[in-house]
């Protein structure tokens, strides 16, 4: 297992990495002074996009402040009125962000100490998922009514797609990032909603969708190198190969 300490972090970022969490500081800080947003929903846009920045680059840290802007965006969430998604975020998302850390700390690059991008999932395993979330949209849907949440239809497409973009981030597929850019399209008209109908000041909260998809576009091209710099490397970030000849000796 191969660990990053904090301070080694911010080390080796693009221009376009930093700019983006830079950007995803400055645009909610701004946005909250001028339009009177809360201290936390400034905190969730500015951890979400720094969280989303930790994942393109393949950083397990992304899960360690994943599960603390958690804590701040739940209470968000109960101040607008989504308590299905309160509910449903600590019910599903929870152990996904569990699962996926202890997942990205047991496959690293043991020189780099990024995850190492699966090669392949199987199709049976993509078709299961997508069915059961599928599947899943009714009862998330009548939780979310009987929950009195607003928007209930848009809200249950967004755990739906915030599922299966978890959990394929937790199996190290490059395909996470699809399921995220479906759930930024709808978590973009989730808050544009609210921000127009209900709070302008909500408009900070609608800044994170916002960063998050293109932050989530620019990832499928850095998985994608990743995954080719990779190539020589086993699932647990060995030379292929070189187990077999330690063996042979």
């Amino acid at each position: 297992m191969v660990k990053m300490s904090f301070k080694n972090l911010f080390k080796n970022w693009t221009a376009y990495e930093i700019f983006l969490v830079v950007l995803g500081f400055v645009l909610p800080i701004t946005f909250s002074l001028v339009f009177g947003s809360s201290v936390i929903e400034c905190i969730v846009s500015c951890l979400s996009t720094l969280v989303a920045v930790l994942f393109t680059k393949g950083y397990y840290w992304g899960y360690i402040i994943a599960i603390a802007n958690l804590v701040f965006y739940s209470i968000v969430e109960f101040g607008a009125g989504f308590y299905g998604e309160l509910f449903i975020n600590w019910g599903l998302y929870f152990p996904m962000y569990v699962f996926g850390l202890v997942e990205w700390l047991k496959h690293q690059d043991k020189e780099k100490s990024t995850i190492i991008v699966r090669k392949s999932m199987s199709k049976k395993e993509y078709a299961i998922l997508i069915a059961s979330q599928i599947v899943c949209w009714v009862p998330y849907y009548f939780i979310l009514l009987s929950l009195n949440t607003t928007n209930p239809v848009v809200s249950a497409l967004s755990i739906a797609a915030s599922f299966v973009a978890a959990y394929l981030s937790a199996r190290r597929s490059l395909y996470c990032f699809a399921g995220y850019i479906v759930n930024d399209l709808v978590c973009i008209i989730l808050w544009t909603v609210q921000t127009i109908t209900v709070d302008i000041a909500c408009i900070t909260v609608l800044l994170s969708p916002v960063m998050l998809l293109l932050n989530d576009i620019y990832g499928i091209i850095s998985w994608y190198r990743l995954r080719e710099k990779q190539k020589d490397l086993d699932d647990f970030g060995n030379k292929i190969g070189e187990n077999n000849e330690e063996n042979k000796n």
